[in-house]
């Protein structure tokens, strides 16, 4: 593996400069520096005295902070939480308490999944207060949680446009046996790839989703899709047996597999096996002029060839572009100018749409 460079390094980096780190990311962040990483890329560093007393006094106020109903789900929720081996007893229910009572009420309160992503980030960060400016972090860029689910609802169907363009047998599948994509796939995007993923792939991915994240707004999302779709074509062979139903489908579409390990996330991500699979003809009828050079892995291109921001001199796209998607959110068809991005940026398990 690579020398990853210090702390500082990263820290240090001005904004316009932190694409230039991600070969880095790609070779594989070390389990001993990934705490250190994640907490600047999350901002837990900043203004840590601050948060740390915000944190005592949350605590300190205890259930009382909540509202019944939320008090009522965490106590149900808690005993039923895998707690990762090193997490001190009372550490899970001290930090969930503390950011439901932070959240705006707007947003719901608790949601099942914040549990899951506290225990994580406390065994991943080691200590509280960092695990909690963190969670906050991801909440407000990231993660969906939401008393109305329309954040949600948004991912969901950006990605049903992905899967339908760049795997429509699979897409078909899923309708042919009435399964919608949403039945495993939400959980996905709650928990932001945890319980899908083996251990060491899930810390490879939210090394690349932080990071992304910290790269531009939007990227973490981003990650979340390009991951989604690498996880769906690994799967989507075995998914198309003509014998396969609608419970055999799911439960193979639901988790990736002990093959889908760190090395073969971060390829997925960040070097595709074709990086030229989408031709001039396909490009154009995506909507757009067709770029004639490609980039090649770990460095993606210059330009998107969507108009977006990432278009601009030296600028380099996130493993799908976060303004690609923000059309996708909004329901646009598959087939228009922003799949150049998508083209570009992302592997194609078919050789073109």
């Amino acid at each position: 593996m690579a020398s990853c460079p210090h702390a500082d390094v990263w820290r240090l980096a001005p904004a316009h400069s932190r694409a230039a780190l991600r070969r880095h990311v790609h070779a594989g962040i070390p389990a001993h520096a990934r705490a250190q990483l994640w907490r600047v890329w999350t901002g837990a560093e900043e203004g840590r005295a601050a948060t740390a007393r915000l944190y005592a006094h949350l605590v300190a106020r205890g259930e009382g902070a909540l509202r019944d109903v939320d008090a009522a789900l965490l106590r149900a929720d808690l005993p039923r939480t895998p707690v990762p081996e090193g997490v001190p007893a009372g550490a899970l229910c001290r930090l969930l308490r503390a950011f439901v009572a932070r959240r705006d009420l707007d947003l719901g309160g608790y949601t099942q999944g914040m549990n899951f992503l506290g225990a994580f980030l406390l065994h991943a960060l080691r200590d509280e207060v960092s695990a909690f400016a963190a969670l906050l972090r991801v909440s407000e860029t990231v993660a969906l949680f939401s008393h109305d689910l329309a954040p949600l609802s948004a991912e969901l169907r950006a990605l049903r446009a992905l899967v339908g363009a760049r795997l429509p047998e699979l897409s078909a599948k899923l309708a042919d046996v009435g399964l919608p994509l949403e039945a495993f796939a939400a959980r996905w995007f709650l928990c932001c790839g945890l319980g899908a993923l083996r251990a060491d792939a899930a810390a490879s991915l939210w090394d690349a989703l932080l990071y992304e994240e910290w790269v531009a707004p939007g990227g973490g999302l981003a990650v979340l899709h390009a991951a989604s779709i690498a996880l769906l074509a690994r799967r989507a062979p075995r998914a198309l047996d003509p014998f396969a139903g609608a419970f055999d489908v799911a439960e193979l579409l639901s988790t990736a597999g002990d093959d889908f390990d760190a090395r073969a996330v971060l390829d997925a991500l960040y070097a595709p096996a074709d990086a030229t699979a989408a031709s001039a003809h396909e490009a154009r009828a995506a909507g757009g002029a067709a770029r004639g050079a490609h980039a090649p892995p770990l460095a993606f291109p210059a330009a998107c060839g969507c108009g977006c921001a990432h278009a601009s001199p030296g600028a380099l796209c996130a493993p799908i572009c976060p303004e690609a998607l923000a059309l996708l959110r909004a329901s646009a068809p598959p087939l228009v100018h922003h799949h150049l991005c998508l083209l570009y940026t992302s592997p194609s398990p078919r050789d073109g749409l």
